[in-house]
């Protein structure tokens, strides 16, 4: 199997203080996955994560714990935090450089209406959940709360889901700082309750705009939500101004691997300073 790098940078600058990395895998059964490829596609993903050493990981799409430890397996290093009840729910999973960040505390919330208890949304759907960890950097030990999710793509379970997330991380203490796919574009009205208290990343992509002229947005776009970056963009990083880091570099990776990519959506780095 050929893997082909291509990485698209707006900035150039040293290594990250915190390295922050979002990739929406697309599972195995999931539409437009073919089957008989996922292995293939498995391992070209490890790849990017192996190639980028994030240190702070959120991944959606991983259909079951297996698939989870073959992506993790050669890193001894990342600690994967996912719901494990009475189902093991990988579709949002939170993968922590443990050698960096000591984990406190963890825990979940539903998407719906009752965030504490098992439901399938405000509209009946695929059920959606919030992971949350509370980290400690063991070098400066500051702390803050890394939280992770995939949304529901209806628009009732997106909107409610939205409002929710703002109501959420007003019961955290400590700073925050989100990365998931929110099946959200930044031109809709349910992204303003995703940055009433937090601030995009693509706020710095905005002053570069003049760089983003050159990118292909067939390679980098998430097709299905629009043609043009930064317009397509679904998947999100967000952080409280209070967590004293700024984001300095976005990369989009877009590997290729055989004929096509590993996922439909592109994995998305960030490094703070």
């Amino acid at each position: 199997m050929r893997i082909f790098w291509v990485l698209i940078i707006f900035t150039q600058l040293s290594h990250a203080a915190v390295r922050v990395l979002n990739f929406n895998t697309m599972c195995d059964i999931c539409s437009g996955s073919q089957l008989s490829l996922f292995s293939q596609r498995l391992m070209a993903i490890k790849k990017i994560l192996l190639n980028h050493q994030p240190d702070l990981i959120s991944l959606q799409e991983l259909r079951t714990s297996s698939h989870l430890n073959f992506l993790l397996k050669d890193s001894p290093h990342l600690k994967a935090i996912h719901h494990q009840g009475f189902i093991n729910y990988t579709d949002s999973v939170l993968v922590i450089n443990t050698d960096k960040f000591k984990v406190l505390e963890q825990g979940h919330f539903w998407m719906g209406p009752q965030p504490e208890e098992f439901q399938f949304g405000w509209r009946p759907a695929l059920p959606r959940i919030l992971i949350w960890a509370k980290l400690m950097n063991r070098k400066s030990k500051q702390k803050f709360i890394f939280i992770g999710s995939h949304f529901d793509n209806l628009i009732q379970n997106l909107n409610g889901s939205a409002k929710m997330f703002t109501q959420l991380i007003e019961r955290f203490d400590q700073p925050i700082l989100f990365a998931g796919d929110t099946n959200i574009t930044m031109d809709m009205p349910a992204f303003s309750h995703l940055t009433k208290k937090l601030n995009s990343v693509f706020n710095l992509q905005m002053k570069l705009k003049d760089l983003s002229q050159n990118l292909d947005n067939k390679q980098v776009c998430y097709r299905r939500k629009g043609k043009m970056f930064p317009d397509c963009i679904v998947e999100h990083i967000l952080y409280d101004p209070e967590l004293g880091l700024t984001p300095t570099q976005i990369t989009i990776d877009t590997s290729s691997f055989l004929e096509g990519y590993p996922s439909d959506h592109r994995p998305i780095i960030v490094d703070f300073h």
